[in-house]
């Protein structure tokens, strides 16, 4: 088989439609792997390609942002620099990517991520051998039927791809300590209420921490907790 005829039944895999697919543990879904993984199939000179015109759109929207630093407040500042930094990042993947694709051959077909893909960083770049052992090994990838499809899967996820279910994920798992962590936190007060109302009631700290805590436990105590947790890639 010549390396063209190979690339279009590895791509046919890729971008195959009306079927249905298991995902351990236990996640179900039905269309391409490439819409469901946020992948391009591709050979080095596309991919090449690719990525050079998303690195244009990340230029031109760059030159929009650093227009707008200068002529926006402060607080509103504070969002452009975030975002130009993020798309600094982007930019700074692209460029290795780029790098990474001249070390294919030619006619290779390589595995690009989209902007939000979950199969790892943004843009990075893989051969499309190690993208299939991921299949087999870590995500254990399994093609099955719509009976099967329709027994196991869960409604509210059926339609997120693999992008946004880590993204429904991570969102639970840092709501589920930020909650375990209140509960830490408030349950001493708990006793101390229990142990003498009045006392707590009329002490001067009342007021202020009546303030701090709902603020620390709503606003503060969730941003350390994603800090300090990784979103899985």
């Amino acid at each position: 088989m010549n390396i063209r005829d190979k690339n279009a039944e590895d791509r046919e895999f890729i971008y195959a439609k009306n079927k249905f697919w298991s995902e351990e543990p236990k996640e179900v879904f039905k269309g391409t792997v490439a819409s469901y993984y946020g992948i391009e199939a591709v050979t080095t000179k596309k991919a090449l390609n690719h990525l050079t015109r998303e690195k244009a759109l990340l230029d031109k929207a760059l030159k929009c942002l650093e227009a707008d630093a200068t002529t926006f407040g402060i607080l509103t500042n504070r969002n452009i620099k975030s975002e130009i930094k993020r798309i600094n990042t982007l930019r700074e993947a692209i460029t290795a990517s780029m790098s990474k694709v001249n070390d294919f051959d030619e006619y290779e077909l390589v595995i690009v991520n989209n902007a939000e893909s979950g199969n790892g960083k943004p843009y990075s770049v893989e051969s499309f051998a190690d993208f299939m052992h991921k299949i087999t090994q870590v995500y254990k990838l399994a093609e099955i039927t719509q009976e099967q499809h329709v027994r196991t899967k869960n409604a509210e996820r059926c339609d997120m791809d693999r992008f946004e279910r880590l993204e429904d994920d991570y969102h639970n798992k840092t709501g589920i300590i930020n909650m375990l962590m209140v509960f830490i936190q408030i349950f001493p007060l708990m006793i101390l209420l229990e142990a003498d109302f009045k006392i707590v009631m009329e002490s001067p700290l009342t007021a202020p921490l009546s303030i701090v805590l709902p603020f620390w436990w709503i606003f503060i105590q969730p941003r350390i907790i994603k800090k300090l947790i990784k979103k899985p890639a």
